[in-house]
């Protein structure tokens, strides 16, 4: 605890502070990481100079690179170049919205100190000036090796998280077998493993060809072998690119071949807790980490589980992969990873085609660029992909939320299989297991929530197992989505039967809509106050009645609707909803201008009385008008506005007002997620006790 103490002190040190957000420095950097995403690219750096009286030791950037004009004419840098430029500097601070993942903490963990963006540069070195061995090695195999084979090598051998495409991300994901594209610790035992043959055919070798001394020292040197396991071992770490899942795997392998080498006899939870305890000493805050937590315990499990226990060939392919799953299964939950068993089923088949045939021929290419092996390893590369788009569609049932009744199912299958229990009632219980999970669903939390998503908008009321979402956040990318990070895990979490409305058009409002749609998000009922090209099926908000909607005895919601003139922007298009929840009253105003607010003053009048309202246009200026303010005449107002917004939004115009007619407000971009309970109580995340590392 006091190493972590000193640790989590010395990391804080590097971190820009919140009070120096949006500072340009002048820097020079060396490209660690590129990322393409369109008409982004994201850039991992690391400072190699900085002004003498910056103040702060920054260490490692992640840095947007946006377009190519004017100062951008530089072509986009590649990994190993230097880089002189100025980049406008912000402070690590994410959204908080209650849910497992910490931005904040992950970047603290990977010791990234500032996030940012380039604005001009100076100089841009060409590769040969700075470029290393591995650089200049990856460069010649992706030269030689074909289009098609280039991405396995890429994604399973060095650990580039852009080898596969977004849709082949999302495919992985659905089906249970992402952990497979991600070089961790099962990459590495696979690697060492194939290694190790490759040793003790040349020893065999060897010993054929009369060098009978080195086939002794072989045999019988535990030492020899471990260290030349640990040198190769850490050869592929670093040409994998030591990813923090591979450090943690080959940490853990360190300490299993040390133990073997020298000979000592400890129990197989001794040495777990050795590997763990290495682990946390060089990074505490691994803690933090899903994979952390998958990766521990599901060699735990094994340790446990399998240690000393004799199988049958068929009992060697089932039990562990079956273990995994159950054992696992309170973490992926937790984490708010759908489960499924197309999971188990695909995985069944997965990991033993990605052992057995997937990455030998993976390495052989490596090996041997454009030889024999290329053209299997595409046609198995295909079939790959094409079993796994096939199983996504398989419509077996999703686990997406846990309670008392999954933890002591959980807990006797543990026991069960711990136990030992015979092929034929570990099938009939594993069958038993699956109905009773997978078939009730889970319970839909009683909650209204305005999301921390940015400069963006998002909100959910839950009651009676119904539940209402209005806008989806803001589109970062073609592949993600404010959606992806908040809105959906938050869905996981229990949403019964859903209806979406989507106010209007602009993508701070919409753009999570793909990532939705793509996720199979099972709504009910789409709305929208805009034409948006890929709900071509939702209904019209505007040519909606105002009668309520019921969900259940403690919610309902209507449409405010007022006519649309010839002349109305994007914004007037929004869909205006009176919201009441257990009691209060909540009024959503999307982005609509003063104008529209006053006739909503006029024809609904004293129907506009509310106890919360959900400002309109993040404040904008353009809205929240005083006369509306009076007739509304709200209890508390709520801003969903992005951290330094550069449309410094609330405006202070807004503020005024309010200071005015004494009305409270809350914004999320200082007090994170804005949380109702039913019996009226509010609380922002960011309020109350926070981790050390969180910036307020």
């Amino acid at each position: 605890m006091l190493w972590t103490q000193f640790w989590l002190a010395e990391q804080l040190s590097h971190r820009w502070p919140v009070e120096r957000d949006g500072e340009d420095v002048d820097l020079l950097l060396e490209i660690d990481n590129v990322r393409d995403s369109g008409n982004y690219r994201s850039l991992q750096v690391t400072v190699l100079q900085a002004p003498d009286d910056l103040g702060v030791d920054i260490r490692r950037l992640k840095l947007g690179w946006y377009g190519r004009k004017g100062a951008f004419s530089h072509r986009l840098p590649v990994v190993g170049e230097r880089l002189q430029g100025v980049v406008r500097l912000r402070a690590l601070r994410g959204m908080v919205n209650g849910l497992p993942f910490d931005y904040e903490g992950q970047m603290l963990r990977k010791q990234v100190d500032a996030r940012g963006y380039i604005r001009s540069v100076s100089s841009l070195a060409p590769v040969a000036a700075n470029g290393g061995w591995r650089q200049r090695w990856l460069e010649q195999q992706q030269v030689q090796q074909g289009a098609n084979v280039w991405p396995w090598i890429a994604g399973l051998v060095l650990g580039q998280q852009d080898a596969f495409t977004a849709e082949q991300w999302r495919v992985a994901q659905a089906t249970g077998t992402l952990h497979l594209l991600v070089v961790s610790g099962l990459h590495l035992g696979m690697v060492c493993a194939l290694l190790y043959g490759l040793l003790a055919l040349v020893i065999r070798l060897l010993a054929l060809a009369g060098m009978a001394v080195f086939v002794l020292r072989w045999q019988e040197s535990r030492l020899i072998r471990a260290l030349l396991m640990l040198i190769l071992s850490g050869f592929y770490l670093w040409l994998a690119g030591a990813g923090v899942a591979l450090q943690r795997a080959w940490l853990m392998l360190v300490v299993l071949l040390l133990v073997y080498g020298s000979g000592w006899r400890i129990s197989p939870l001794l040495g777990w807790t050795v590997a763990l305890l290495v682990i946390l000493v060089i990074n505490p805050l691994m803690v933090l980490s899903s994979g952390f937590h998958y990766s521990m315990l599901a060699v735990l499990l094994l340790l446990l589980f399998l240690s000393g226990r004799n199988m049958s060939w068929l009992e060697g392919i089932w039990r562990p992969q079956w273990l995994i799953f159950v054992g696992l299964m309170p973490v992926a939950l937790s984490w708010l990873q759908p489960l499924s068993p197309v999971h188990l089923l695909a995985n069944a088949v997965a990991i033993p085609v990605l052992g057995f045939v997937m990455l030998p021929l993976v390495l052989l290419n490596v090996i041997w660029p454009g030889g024999w092996f290329a053209e299997p390893l595409v046609w198995f590369g295909d079939v790959w992909w094409q079993s796994l788009e096939w199983a996504a569609r398989v419509p077996l049932p999703i686990l997406s939320g846990a309670g008392i009744g999954l933890t002591v199912i959980w807990i006797g299958l543990l026991v069960l299989l711990y136990l030992g229990a015979s092929p034929w009632r570990a099938a009939l219980g594993t069958i038993a297991s699956v109905v009773v999970l997978f078939m009730v669903p889970p319970a839909v939390p009683e909650r209204l929530l305005l999301l921390d998503v940015g400069q963006g908008l998002s909100l959910l009321a839950s009651a009676n197992g119904h539940s209402l979402l209005y806008d989806t956040g803001a589109l970062y990318s073609d592949e993600f989505s404010v959606a992806d990070l908040v809105i959906i895990p938050v869905l996981r979490q229990g949403a019964g039967v859903l209806d979406v409305v989507v106010s209007h058009s602009d993508q701070d409002h919409s753009g999570g809509v793909p990532s939705l749609l793509k996720r199979g998000a099972a709504v009910r009922d789409w709305y929208v106050g805009q034409h948006i090209e890929s709900l071509n099926s939702a209904l019209d908000c505007h040519q909606q009645d105002d009668r309520w909607h019921v969900f259940g005895n403690d919610g309902r919601w209507r449409f405010l609707l007022v006519p649309l003139m010839a002349t109305a922007d994007d914004n007037d298009h929004s869909c205006v909803v009176m919201l009441e929840w257990f009691g209060q009253r909540i009024l959503i105003m999307g982005d609509l201008s003063s104008a529209y607010e006053q006739l909503l003053v006029g024809r609904y009048g004293d129907e506009l009385r509310t106890d919360v309202l959900v400002a309109s246009h993040h404040g904008s200026r353009s809205g929240s008008s005083r006369p509306f303010l009076e007739t509304a005449k709200p209890r508390e107002v709520w801003f969903s506005a992005g951290f330094h917004n550069h449309f410094g939004h609330p405006h202070e115009d807004v503020l005024e007002r309010l200071r005015q007619l004494h009305i409270s407000w809350r914004n999320t971009a200082e007090v994170g997620a804005i949380e109702m309970k039913p019996d009226g109580s509010v609380l922002g995340m960011r309020t109350g006790w926070q981790p050390v590392w969180r910036q307020l």
